[in-house]
């Protein structure tokens, strides 16, 4: 069971007038698939109520765009998430594509640099998910050796899915460098 990872929809996508298509795919359209006056949960919240509803359903956030979050905090509430669902999360991750959320999101910055975001994210949840203790030293996170908290259920920790349809040889890159599940088919769920 996937949530959504959506933290605004612009006016501008009733119109498809965003500036790039969804998931930049060309043969999307500019817009997305859910509409700005629509209501929806944010899904990070949503995981940990859902966990204790379910026994042995798996859960996860489709896709997190990792720019939106500092990749330390994040990797220690999905530890914690884990717990909570009794090792059934399953986690999503991506580099997004829609400048206007990255701006809703306070780091229009990083849109650019958003590849580099994803691969540092992963590597620090890999490294706080598996080390008692982890430092990392990297452009987007610089923090010494520390404890995080609870370590995850899952061993060595949840399966990660990749997002990534543009460029799927990249992807597949990524998912073989970092021993990553597989690609997270997320366009596919909404032609």
């Amino acid at each position: 069971m996937w949530t959504l990872d959506r933290i605004v929809v612009p006016e501008t996508s009733d119109r498809a007038e965003l500036q790039y298509p969804f998931g930049m795919m060309t043969d999307l359209p500019d817009s997305v698939p859910v509409i700005p006056r629509g209501k929806w949960f944010q899904g990070m919240t949503l995981i940990p109520w859902r966990a204790p509803k379910t026994r042995k359903v798996q859960i996860g956030m489709s896709i997190i765009d990792t720019p939106y979050r500092s990749p330390g905090v994040l990797a220690a509430e999905l530890a914690t998430q884990d717990h909570l669902s009794n090792g059934r999360l399953n986690v999503g991750v991506g580099a997004g594509w829609m400048p206007e959320e990255f701006a809703a999101a306070s780091v229009p910055h990083l849109f650019p640099r958003r590849h580099g975001h994803v691969r540092e994210t992963i590597e620090i949840m890999q490294g706080i998910w598996f080390n008692e203790l982890f430092e990392y030293h990297g452009e987007f996170a610089d923090f010494p050796l520390s404890g995080f908290g609870h370590k995850p259920i899952q061993k060595p920790g949840p399966r990660i899915y990749f997002s990534g349809l543009k460029d799927p040889k990249r992807s597949a890159k990524r998912i073989a460098k970092y021993g990553l599940q597989g690609q997270h088919d997320l366009v596919r769920h909404h032609r």
